[in-house]
């Protein structure tokens, strides 16, 4: 078993070119692909973002040249991404295949093994560790019990929302506050927190978008960060259900927390904290917001206007017309997007104004034309 080390920075902007030649791709598809890529490295022509979905396709392809050259040297494999595991005989033929594939790496694309993961195994102790990343493993029977609830209502689907109308009332009672927050102090009391499985649930609670955790989430945040997005979805996910919860004070905690040190040293927490108020309406709190604006860096004003969009606060966003010309693309974008809210004859000649649009940008021209 075998890991690349620093796979997504370390992925070539120019074998991904020639994957998406070779794929048949248009060329003038493949020439957006690379100044999107080119954009989030710096122009340096290295490395690609982690994250979207569709930049896993990207990273897959690139390996692409990887996979033809074992299976040229007749080697059985199967890969996920940079994880790589190669089927031998013998031990003295897999410690051959390791520095087989290092040299493969490097001479195609300058590629390095993690060391710290390469690992050769017995075919018993490789069997025993796939049953045990596949088994479901709740940290204790409050968990199982609620898992079973959820499975059982969403016929194993881990993506089916799952309605609490859907549930009986002995279900229900099994959703207790006391019984979420004892499966997550659980999991944040062990050193260090199984932060995937941690995550796991809280995609779980996500289906059914039962309130009872919400409280516990915002008042361990600063805990839960490496579990961020799965946190957020969890939070949207009981406010699109619409649940009585005390939202204005969750609005207060989550201003808190950008200012958490830990928050406002990376942008990607602030960007999941800051994207809430405008996917959870009940958050309220734009005066707040409002007024972090104008000290605000871009990214952070981007999400202030769709916030502002989300809550109502038209006659605020009137008032940034004036500074349209000289925001960033994004959010000249997001203010694009809200201007669907000014008057129509108002709305007409401001959007009438916008010089040079992107293709983005006349999609969302021709929406807030429309008013919707």
């Amino acid at each position: 078993m075998i890991d690349i080390a620093d796979f997504y920075n370390q992925i070539s902007h120019h074998t991904i070119e020639n994957q998406l030649i070779e794929s048949k791709w248009p060329n003038q598809a493949t020439k957006l692909v690379l100044r999107l890529l080119e954009s989030t490295s710096a122009k340096v022509s290295r490395g690609i973002p982690v994250g979207p979905h569709w930049v896993h396709l990207l990273a897959e392809a690139s390996l692409i040249p990887i996979d033809n050259s074992l299976s040229v040297r007749g080697l059985r494999f199967a890969r996920f991404v940079d994880d790589i595991v190669v089927f031998l005989g013998s031990d003295e033929e897999a410690r051959a295949a390791v520095y087989s594939l290092a040299e493969i790496l490097d001479k195609q694309q300058r590629l390095h093994l993690q060391n710290a993961k390469t690992r050769i195994l017995k075919a018993n102790d490789f069997r025993t560790l796939c049953e045990q990343m596949i088994e479901d493993r709740p940290i204790d029977d409050l968990e199982r019990l609620l898992v079973d609830i959820i499975k059982r209502h969403s016929d194993g689907n881990p993506y089916r929302i799952v309605l609490l109308s859907e549930l009986s009332e002995e279900e229900l009672r099994a959703f207790s506050v006391e019984a979420i927050e004892k499966i997550l102090s659980d999991y944040l009391g062990v050193h260090p927190p199984d932060f995937i499985r941690l995550r796991w649930f809280l995609r779980r609670l996500a289906q059914v978008g039962h309130p009872a955790g919400v409280a516990f989430c915002l008042l361990a945040l600063d805990q839960l960060l490496p579990a961020i997005s799965d946190l957020c979805q969890y939070l949207i996910s009981v406010g699109e259900a619409g649940h009585d919860v005390q939202w204005l004070e969750l609005g207060e905690l989550l201003l808190d927390a950008l200012d958490h040190p830990l928050v406002r040293a990376n942008e990607y927490f602030q960007l999941s904290v800051l994207a809430l108020f405008a996917r959870v309406v009940q958050l309220n709190h734009l005066p707040a917001l409002i007024s972090r604006y104008s000290s605000a860096p871009p990214f952070v004003r981007r999400e202030i206007l769709l916030a502002a969009d989300a809550g109502g606060g038209v006659d605020w966003i009137r008032e940034q017309k004036e500074q349209f010309q000289s925001m960033d693309q994004w959010s000249r974008r997001a203010f694009l997007f809200a201007a669907r809210r000014l008057p129509l004859d108002e709305r007409r000649f401001f959007l009438k104004a916008v010089h040079d649009p992107s293709t983005l940008d006349q999609l969302l021209i021709n929406q807030a034309k429309r008013g919707g």
